[in-house]
């Protein structure tokens, strides 16, 4: 919110926009981090017959996600 405000005010302050992104920037990455160390702790507690099965079921998440990933030689659709 703090960034929605600075780039609303006047006048603009670039450097005062660039500091409160940064700022998002860092909490988005402490909560990466975060999930990542929960998601890690997880995994420990699985058997290896849980872990084979969710590495099956990324596989066919990121197959989906290549195929509907838009083609670059598609032109954007219109609006």
């Amino acid at each position: 919110e703090a960034a929605a405000e600075v780039l609303g005010a006047e006048p603009y302050n670039k450097d005062a926009l660039r500091s409160a992104i940064e700022k998002i920037a860092e909490a988005e990455g402490k909560l990466k981090s975060s999930g990542q160390a929960i998601f890690l702790k997880s995994v420990e507690q699985m058997t290896p017959g849980e872990r084979r099965a969710l590495s099956e079921m990324w596989k066919k998440k990121r197959g989906r996600l290549m195929r509907d990933r838009p083609s670059e030689d598609k032109a954007p659709p219109e609006g």
